[in-house]
C-alpha cells in the first residue's frame, strides 16, 4: 500500500487502473502538510484511518466520494481492479463510514430503483394496485403512489421486504461525504472545481500554469475561514435548490475578513438580493444589495430604492456613488438612472453627455440560409474582405486584444502573490475580480507594460505564445488565436494603442475582458487595423461593448460600428 508523502498534487497516469486512488492520496498529503494546524479532529482521524485500510476499501470509498449522490445498491458495485466489492466494503462499514441501515423517504428510495422494479415493490403491499394497473403508469406516478403508502422514513430493507429481485440486496449508505466535501473545499478553495479536475489534466483537456506554491500561500488562514467557505457553498446550494432565498439567507455566515472569501461572500449577497427581487420583496432585495460592495449590487440598490419610492434617497445614494465609479459600465448605468429620478423628486436634471460620435457602416448580405443568423459575423468578414482583397478580416471578439495583454503581462498574471494561488490546477489568479488586483501587482505589470515602450513586446508576446501554447490563461482563449493573427497584429497596432487598451483592462480586468468588437481588419502593407462591432437585423450595442467603442474614439483607436441589413429575396 503506497504511503501518504506531502508532495504537490500531480494526476496519476491513466494507465494505473488505481490511478483515482493515487490522485485522492495526494490530495490528502497536501492537506496534511498545509493544514495540519487547522484540521479537526473527525478529519485527522479520516486521515489516519484512511491509509490503514486495504487498497481495494480506499480504492471503493474514493470510487463512491466520486460518484452522485450517496446511496449505493451494493450489489451493482463492479469494479475490475478493487476485487470483490462486498470483501472491500467491510472495512468501510466497521469504521462507520458506510451504513446499510440508513433511512430513506419514498422519493430517495424511488430514484436508487428502476421503473419496474419500484412495480414490483408497489405490487407487494397489501394495498397495491394490480400489477397490470401500475404496469401501465409512469415512474412519476407510480413515486407518488409509494409516497402516499408511506410517509415516513426506512431503511432500504425495509422497504424492499418480500419484494423479489430487492429482498435480498443490501443498500450501503456514506457517511462520510460532508467530511469528503470539505476536504475537497479546502484543497480547490471551491466546489466547483471536482476530483475530474485531475483526469482532465492527465488527459491533456486542462493545462495550468505551474506557480510556485509556498506553506504560507494557503486559500485559509484559520479553521474560522473553512467553516465560513463551508457556510458560503451550503447557502449557495439550498438558493438553488430552494429557489426561493429565505432558507439560504439564514444560512449565510457574516462577512468574512480573507479577502477573496468577502468578495465570494459579496458577490452572494447580490444573487440573494435578484432572488428576493424575483419573489416580490424589495425591501428584503435592498438590504441584500446594501450589505453587497460589487459593482452590480451598487446599482441594483439604487433601483431597489426607486421600487419602494425613496426617490429622494436613491438620487442622492447615485450621486455619491457616481463620484468613484468601480468602472465605467456601472457609472453609464448610474448616469441612466439619475435624470429619472430628478423627474421624480423635481431635481435639476444634470445636462446630457452626448455619445460618442462612433464611425458607421451599413452593408448588405445575401439571405441567411436556417440558423446562418447566428454567424452573421463570418458572413460580414467574409463580404468585407472581398471588398477590399488587399485586406485580411479575422472574427477575434474577445480573443485578440485580451489575448496579446494576457500574453504580454504573463508574468504578473501568474506571480506568486499571497492569497492569489492555492492549489496546482487554478486558470488564474483567485482575486482578479478584486478591486485591488492590479494595485496589488503594481511594479510587476508595469515591467510588462515598459516592453511597450521599447519595441520588446512583439519578441516576448509571440515567445510567450510558443512557450505557454494551452496553457490555461484567464485572457488567452487559445482556440481562436494563431501565431499568424498575432503577427498581423503586432505589425498593425501601434504599442500606443495596446498600452490604452491594457491599461483600461488593469482597471478591472475581470469585468473589461469581454465586450470587444467582432472583427479586426488588417492592412498589411499599409501596416494598419481597423476593429469592427457587427450587428445584424434588430442587434443592438450592449452596454459593455458601447464603453469599448467610446474608449476607441477617445483614444483614436481606428472602431467602427457594421450594421448588416439581409437582401430582399429575388
Amino acid at each position: 500500500m503506497d504511503s501518504i508523502v506531502a508532495t504537490t498534487p500531480l494526476a496519476a497516469p491513466l494507465s494505473d487502473p488505481l490511478y483515482y486512488l493515487r490522485n485522492f492520496r495526494s490530495v490528502l498529503a497536501w492537506l496534511a502538510a498545509r493544514y495540519d494546524d487547522l484540521l479537526e479532529a473527525e478529519e485527522r482521524a479520516f486521515l489516519r484511518d484512511f491509509g490503514t485500510l486495504p487498497d481495494a476499501s480506499q480504492g471503493l470509498l474514493v470510487r463512491l466520494i466520486m460518484r452522485r449522490g450517496i446511496h449505493f445498491r451494493l450489489q451493482r458495485l463492479a469494479y475490475a481492479e478493487l476485487g470483490d466489492s462486498r470483501t472491500a466494503a467491510a472495512p468501510l462499514q466497521a469504521l462507520g463510514w458506510l451504513r446499510p441501515d440508513a433511512p430513506l423517504d419514498a422519493t430517495t428510495l424511488a430514484s436508487l430503483l428502476t421503473r419496474e422494479e419500484l412495480t414490483a415493490l408497489l405490487a407487494t403491499r397489501p394495498d397495491g394496485a394490480p400489477v397490470a394497473a401500475l404496469r401501465r403508469l409512469r415512474k412519476p406516478a407510480l413515486v407518488a403512489l409509494l409516497a402516499e403508502c408511506s410517509d415516513s422514513e426506512a431503511s432500504f430493507a425495509h422497504w424492499c421486504h418480500g419484494t423479489p429481485g430487492l429482498a435480498n440486496e443490501t443498500l450501503l449508505s456514506l457517511t462520510v461525504m460532508p467530511l469528503c466535501e470539505r476536504l475537497r473545499l479546502m484543497f480547490f478553495g471551491n466546489l466547483c472545481q471536482d476530483w475530474s479536475t485531475f483526469v482532465l489534466t492527465e488527459l491533456g483537456h486542462h493545462r495550468f500554469v505551474p506557480v510556485p506554491l509556498h506553506p504560507e500561500a494557503r486559500a485559509f488562514r484559520s479553521r474560522a475561514d473553512i467553516d465560513i467557505a463551508v457556510a458560503l457553498a451550503s447557502s449557495r446550494d439550498t438558493l438553488a435548490a430552494e429557489g426561493g432565498p429565505e432558507k439560504a439567507v439564514a444560512q449565510l455566515p457574516p462577512p468574512p475578513t480573507l479577502p477573496w472569501l468577502r468578495a465570494r461572500h459579496a458577490r452572494l449577497l447580490c444573487r440573494f438580493g435578484q432572488a428576493f427581487e424575483r419573489h416580490q420583496q424589495p425591501a428584503r432585495a435592498l438590504a441584500c444589495y446594501a450589505a453587497s460592495d460589487t459593482p452590480e449590487a451598487r446599482v441594483r440598490q439604487v433601483r431597489a430604492l426607486e421600487r419602494l419610492g425613496q426617490h429622494r434617497h436613491a438620487l442622492r445614494l447615485a450621486r455619491q456613488r457616481l463620484l468613484d465609479p468601480p468602472d465605467d459600465e456601472t457609472a453609464l448605468q448610474l448616469q441612466r438612472i439619475v435624470p429619472r429620478l430628478c423627474r421624480k423628486t423635481g431635481d435639476e436634471r444634470p445636462a446630457s453627455t452626448p455619445d460618442a460620435d462612433l464611425p458607421v457602416q451599413r452593408i448588405t448580405l445575401p439571405p441567411p440560409t436556417a440558423d446562418a443568423n447566428a454567424r452573421v459575423e463570418h458572413a460580414a468578414a467574409l463580404a468585407l474582405a472581398a471588398r477590399e482583397p488587399d485586406s485580411e478580416v479575422h472574427y477575434v471578439e474577445n480573443a485578440l486584444l485580451p489575448g496579446l495583454f494576457g500574453l504580454l503581462c504573463w508574468p504578473a498574471l501568474f506571480h506568486p502573490v499571497p492569497g492569489a494561488f492555492f492549489h496546482p490546477f487554478q486558470d488564474g489568479p483567485a482575486d482578479l475580480r478584486d478591486p485591488d488586483f492590479a494595485a496589488r501587482r503594481r511594479e510587476d505589470f508595469a515591467q510588462c507594460l515598459a516592453a511597450l515602450d521599447d519595441g520588446r513586446y512583439r519578441d516576448l508576446i509571440l515567445r510567450r505564445y510558443r512557450e505557454h501554447a494551452g496553457l490555461r490563461n484567464p485572457f488567452v482563449i487559445w482556440p481562436a488565436l494563431s501565431e499568424a493573427v498575432l503577427e498581423l497584429a503586432l505589425s498593425c497596432i501601434p504599442a500606443s494603442h495596446l498600452r490604452a487598451v491594457f491599461q483600461r483592462l488593469l482597471r478591472a480586468p475581470d469585468r473589461y475582458r469581454a465586450g470587444f468588437p467582432d472583427l479586426v481588419q488588417f492592412w498589411p502593407s499599409e501596416q494598419r487595423y481597423a476593429l469592427i462591432e457587427i450587428k445584424g437585423p434588430g442587434d443592438r450595442l450592449q452596454d459593455h461593448q458601447q464603453r469599448w467603442l467610446t474608449f476607441f474614439c477617445q483614444q483614436g483607436i481606428p472602431a467602427r460600428v457594421c450594421h448588416v441589413q439581409w437582401a430582399s429575396p429575388p
